[in-house]
């Protein structure tokens, strides 16, 4: 404690209770009239002297209540609400964790693990507040529950007076005030021997104990566990209830009521007070009792659930992990169960575990037990233990006893099964782990450390040497021991310090880390992006890239490409353990250049945090300047390039106040060809490009990079670099809103990496930029000159992506919306006779009659639509406004022509090498009459018009077991339709299945059929369905219904009728040459590709 004033002491804060230290603190500041200054500035009317005379006195107060480690965090700051600030982001910190694990400790903590009632409040409360400062809400109700539960059973009545009270008086105080009295009394009543309290006071008492000979406890107090138990009371019986009463009995705890503290037990019986220790015994069940009170047992994935079965002839398991020591059967045991199961038991063991019996946990080994995967539970044989031990059941308990008398294990009835739980011991355990527990064996200083929870040794050593504690040793030597337990649970990373060395020149060491993936794909397909950045300058270059492998290649380019620049050499390159890195070929390349790969180790990438840093750094730039640009997403690795190159010429953090262009090239870089980004730009297009002299000159684009000789601009979804361009800054508006974005977007470089990798991120030319900037319009022979590239078509057409099919022109004019509009437009004259033709054609289709309007109806009214169409005509509609009809009762429906119909028409127009025009229908209506036009067409081959392949696998779904239908119908062996779907019936049969597909095909045959007929081509011959399945075709054939065939249903036989009629023909086809075995399920490659050849399908 420190004196801060004559009457008050301030306790000195080591980390531990800040709040209640906090409150301390601004209570005295508070006294001391200089509370402000740890909470708000000053104010502007307030004295600026008289306020750092407060503030000045404040963190004297707040110096000298904390400890030394704790000023180290704070000495920096140079006012008294800095330091409290620090401390509230150090320790008071809202944490569902931390809830989480103060509810875990309320939920754990006992009345009985502390020495008086006082003792185990005040842990209860400091627990409650730090609840609270971890930014929980509990409630009074809420804390009675936790107090409830913490009461042994003596105090169980406790619950039965709550419920008596008021709602307002049913608190945790009146609780506390109980058990306080009755220890009173128990402490008044302990001279007369008849306290049953477990909880006893330890002063007034300098005898000797009669249990273990030691002074200052009686032998009822003693914690040796070997004392009799002759106050105990009478006996009382063994079984599972919920206790009410205060009771003799020792009591120990099973589960709890909700809100109630009420607790399931087994009272213990009373045991004689000379009751000889337990023996070894080496047989089927040998038992050891010890002293285990003071030890606690590690139950983490080491309990067994056994059953007590007087119906098994052996013990037997279901995990072998139980095993202390095993070995495999010659020959698996074959054991037949009551549920008449057979299972093997493929090896026998010995388990050694420890059985708690009234508090005190007795090592027992079972030998020959044997393990049966295929065990629902574990079982103990009643017969087997009977041979060495004895069983004595009464109500809901069975008690196993040794030939001592000694209980070394209890089962309870459960569900008319006796059950028991035991604890496993591992091989790293051995006897004397338990022998360590007694007083003898281990430190003063150790035991109190396991007392305590394990706490820290340095808080251990503040307690004793301060005295904070009641009853704790003063003259143990200040050590630090080692305490193996808390190394395996409180293990933590070791901080992060500072320790690597700094780069002293550029290119000495270079970080890289590798960014992705990312869910967009740039436009040329990248996913990642690896960064490279030069430890001394920060200057920083990236590459995009599709694939992880690819950072070889880029490392590569990059150490070439900056050795060659400043003429100094790559010495060290730090990165993560990702393979990208860690692979044979990356060592192998930097041992030819003598580059010593300096890793991290795994799973402490914080090392790396140079790359990882500058990778945040240029996604948070890249977002900003995507949003200012308005451009898809897919040009994210242009943006990622633009914003490195921004990067390397702004300040960076170094030792220098310098850009890291300067610190690495050593000359200062020129941004007067800088624009803002995403402003719009006018390309010159070459003459080369324009196909008459009337095209426009410039096209318009967006800013979205820089290059060593001119700008990097989006163009028509392709990348340009152009010098001849004109820049419109002024707008605000995101010009890149009206590039929509095609799957392709390729660049004019044929490489796989972007432009900008090729770019002047490490060039020191800065001149060459300012005299281009500054050059004439060179002339046209110049520009005959840019490229010797042979001009070519495109191999294929490129491929529109989903979200648009054309590119957005920005001039474009907007069409009128009335006919005001229409009249003022400067196109007035095109609008009128586009009216007039629309007029017209209604007149000549006689589309309207003119009738009296009825009183009691509305008539529809109508509105022009205008639309200019491409190549510049003017369209103009007169429509019926249709929201003003009745829903269902005025609906109009057009027909409209199916997939196969085009498709056949198509196959039709190929056949007979026909052209195929679309046209424009001027007015269509559909009362409007046609001409007939005498069209004649010529019939090909009648054998080979229309053809058929089906197929079906059998039950191929894994859930439902229905099959798969494929089929194929091809029109002059071209395919016009194919099918594969899954059957709306299962089939228990594959000729059925094959039936059942094969009613499909036959229907869309019928169609093709009727619609090949409209085209005047007449079928003289059936047409051929081709069938792998025999009995499918029989069926089909003849109508054979067999007892396995009785059950297909009635409208799947029309093919038999169709086959009987001529229609269709249904003929055998070798199941390698079935075409439709590729719509049914998946083949093989060679396959796959003879049945797609076969098909025509490219």
């Amino acid at each position: 404690m420190v004196n801060n004033n004559s009457d008050i002491k301030i306790p000195v804060f080591d980390g531990e209770d800040y709040n209640m230290w906090k409150k301390r603190i601004r209570m005295y500041l508070r006294m001391k009239t200089c509370e402000c200054v740890i909470e708000r500035d000053r104010a502007s009317e307030e004295s600026e002297a008289e306020w750092k005379k407060k503030d000045v006195q404040a963190m004297n107060v707040i110096y000298s209540g904390i400890t030394n480690k704790q000023l180290e965090y704070v000495h920096e700051a140079t006012t008294a609400r800095e330091i409290m600030k620090i401390f509230d982001k150090m320790y008071s910190r809202e944490s569902t964790a931390l809830q989480i694990i103060c509810r875990n400790k309320l939920e754990k903590m006992r009345l009985e693990k502390y020495s008086d009632s006082v003792t185990f409040f005040n842990e209860f409360e400091k627990t409650i507040n730090e609840l609270k400062s971890a930014g929980a809400s509990i409630n009074e109700k809420e804390k009675l529950n936790y107090v409830l539960n913490t009461l042994p059973n003596q105090y169980s009545y406790i619950g039965d007076l709550i419920d008596t009270l008021k709602p307002e008086d049913q608190t945790a105080s009146y609780v506390k005030n109980k058990i306080q009295i009755a220890e009173m009394k128990d402490q008044q009543e302990e001279g007369t021997g008849n306290s049953s309290n477990v909880f006893v006071a330890k002063r007034g008492f300098n005898g000797n104990c009669y249990t273990c000979g030691k002074t200052g406890h009686m032998a009822r107090q003693c914690q040796s566990g070997e004392q009799g138990s002759s106050n105990q009371g009478a006996q009382h019986s063994a079984g599972q209830g919920t206790s009410r009463g205060r009771g003799n009995g020792r009591s120990y705890r099973g589960s709890y009521g909700k809100g109630r503290g009420k607790f399931r037990h087994q009272r213990r019986q009373d045991r004689d007070a000379n009751e000889p220790k337990s023996q070894s015994h080496t047989a089927a069940w040998m038992a050891m009792t010890r002293n285990e009170q003071v030890c606690e047992m590690n139950k983490v994935n080491n309990e067994i659930d056994w059953i007590l079965d007087s119906g098994s002839t052996d013990h037997i398991v279901n995990s072998e992990k139980y095993f202390y020591e095993s070995k495999i059967l010659s020959e698996p045991l074959k054991i037949h169960l009551g549920d008449d199961r057979n299972v093997k038991a493929t090896k026998i063991g010995s388990i050694v575990c420890y059985f708690e019996v009234f508090g005190i946990k007795n090592e027992v080994t079972i030998n020959n037990v044997y393990y049966a995967k295929n065990m629902n539970r574990n079982l103990l044989s009643y017969g087997k233990i009977t041979e060495k031990c004895s069983i004595v059941s009464k109500g809901k308990v069975a008690k196993i006893m040794n030939k001592s008398g000694n209980v070394t294990a209890i089962a309870y009835k459960v569900n008319n099964v006796y059950e028991m739980k035991c604890f496993l011991k591992t091989k790293n355990e051995n006897s004397t782990n338990y022998a360590e527990c007694n007083e003898s064996q281990i430190s003063v200083k150790e035991k109190w450390h396991r007392m305590l929870g394990h706490v820290n040794f340095n808080y251990l050593n503040t307690l004793s040497k301060k005295q904070l504690l009641q009853g704790i040793p003063s003259n143990w030597k200040n050590e630090h021991l080692k305490c193996q337990i808390c190394i395996e649970n409180k293990m933590h990373n070791l901080p992060y310090k500072n320790q690597r060395t700094k780069a002293m020149r550029a290119l000495e060491i270079v970080h890289t880390d590798v960014c992705g993936p990312f869910k967009t794909l740039g436009f040329r397909g990248e996913k990642y992006f690896v960064s490279f950045i030069d430890d001394y300058s920060k200057l920083a270059r990236v590459y995009c890239i599709k694939t992880k492998d690819e950072v070889l290649e880029c490392l590569i380019e990059y150490v070439n490409t900056c050795e060659n620049a400043i003429e100094k050499k790559v010495k060290v390159i730090r990165c993560d353990n990702g393979t990208e890195y860690i692979n044979k070929k990356v060592f192998k390349f930097a041992r030819e250049k003598g580059i010593k790969i300096n890793n991290c180790p795994p799973y402490a990438h914080e090392l790396n945090g140079t790359a990882e840093r500058f990778n945040r750094t240029i996604m948070n730039n890249a977002r900003c300047l995507l949003a200012e640009a308005g451009v898809h997403k897919r040009f994210w690795p242009e943006i990622v390039c633009a914003a490195t190159y921004l990067k390397n010429r702004t300040l960076a953090n170094t030792v220098e106040i310098k850009t890291p262009f300067e610190l690495f090239f050593n000359k200062k870089p020129n941004v007067e060809h800088l624009k803002l980004y995403g402003s719009k730009v006018f390309v010159r297009t070459p003459e080369q490009s324009r196909e008459t002299k009337f095209d426009k000159k410039a096209e318009m684009g967006v800013l979205l990079g820089y290059s060593e000789v001119g700008y990097r601009v989006l163009l028509h979804n392709k990348i340009v670099v152009s010098r001849n361009v004109e820049i419109i800054e002024k707008d605000t508006k995101c010009i890149g809103s009206f590039f929509e974005p095609g799957s392709e977007g390729s660049s004019d470089s044929d490489s796989n990496k972007t432009e900008s990798e090729d770019s002047e991120y490490f060039s020191n030319n800065e001149e060459s930029e300012q005299e281009n900037r500054k050059e004439e319009e060179i002339n046209s022979q110049n520009e005959l000159r840019r490229s010797t590239r042979t001009k070519r078509s495109p191999i294929r057409y490129p491929k529109l992506d989903e979200t648009s099919t054309i590119i957005a022109n920005v001039c474009r004019l907007e069409n009128p919306q009335t006919f005001e509009e229409a009249m003022n437009s400067a196109e007035k004259n095109e609008w009128a006779k586009a009216m007039d033709r629309e007029i017209e054609v209604l007149n000549k289709n006689k589309t309207w009659k003119l009738v009296e309007k009825n009183e009691d109806k509305q008539a529809i009214d109508v509105k022009w639509v205008y639309n200019r169409k491409t190549g510049g005509k003017y369209k103009a509609r007169l429509v019926v406004r249709g929201f003003q009809q009745k829903e269902q009762l005025d609906d109009l429906y057009a027909p409209v022509a199916k997939i196969q119909t085009l498709k056949t028409l198509l196959a039709y127009c190929c056949q007979y090498e026909l052209n195929i025009r679309q046209m424009d229908v001027e007015a269509a209506f559909l009362n409007g009459t046609t001409k007939d036009l005498n069209l004649v067409y010529k019939q090909g081959d009648q054998s080979e018009i229309i053809d058929c392949y089906v197929d079906a696998d059998w039950a191929g779904d894994c859930n439902d077991r229905k099959s798969t239908t494929g089929y194929v119908i091809r029109l002059f062996g071209n395919p016009i339709y194919w099918k594969s779907h899954k059957q709306k019936c299962v089939t228990k049969a594959s000729t059925f299945a094959e039936y059942v597909a094969l009613s499909e095909a036959v229907s869309e045959v019928k169609f093709v059929k009727e619609l090949v007929t409209k085209l005047n081509i007449k079928l003289e011959k059936p047409i051929k369905i081709y069938e792998d399945n025999v009995g499918a075709i029989d069926i089909a054939k003849n109508g054979n219904l067999t007892k396995n065939s009785k059950h297909i249903e009635i409208h799947y036989h029309f093919v038999h009728e169709s086959v009987i009629n001529k229609e269709i023909e249904v003929c055998k086809v070798n199941t390698n040459e079935n075409v439709a075995d590729i719509f049914t399920k998946a083949l093989g490659k060679e396959k796959h590709y003879k049945l797609r050849d076969m098909l025509n399908i490219i």
